[in-house]
């Protein structure tokens, strides 16, 4: 893995818990992966496709209330698509 800072090369550097919401309003709880650049010594975590940063709710959610603007009000769905690039 490379650094996104640098460019150096990275080390495996434990993992955070992450609750992620589903369609059914019940919660995952997950194991976000974390690394280490060994040149600059900064750590940042490792998203996988379904976990968008910051959210509490899974991508998949947060696609389909854009998409049919029914979740959670539409304040809420524009930063969303802001923030998170989706369409």
């Amino acid at each position: 893995m490379e650094c996104k800072y640098c460019g150096g090369e990275c080390m495996k550097w434990g993992y955070r818990i992450r609750k992620l919401k589903t369609g059914d309003g019940a919660y995952d709880i997950l194991e976000v992966p974390r690394v280490r650049c060994k040149t600059c010594s900064k750590t940042f975590t490792i998203y996988e496709n379904e976990i968008l940063p910051g959210l509490h709710f899974s991508k998949n959610i947060v696609e389909g209330a854009v998409e049919t603007y029914e979740y959670p009000s539409e304040r809420t769905m524009r930063r969303w698509r802001k923030n998170h690039a989706v369409k």
